[in-house]
């Protein structure tokens, strides 16, 4: 596990390469438009760890 961030260049910076190579796959669900607003649920499956549990802290994004 070391080795596979060993190759990571020591940044405070998360570009898209970076990103590119912590991330394995983004599951999206179809959009839950029930309760009047429109929300849809993003899973992202990491190298490594898989897909972390839930964070309960919401994000609340306006869509135009």
């Amino acid at each position: 596990m070391k080795k596979a961030f060993a190759s990571l260049p020591s940044t405070t910076e998360l570009t898209p390469t970076i990103l590119n190579d912590l991330v394995s796959k983004v599951f999206v669900e179809a959009p839950n438009k029930s309760d009047g607003k429109r929300r849809q649920n993003i899973h992202i499956s990491y190298d490594l760890v898989g897909i972390l549990p839930e964070l309960n802290t919401p994000i609340h994004e306006e869509m135009a």
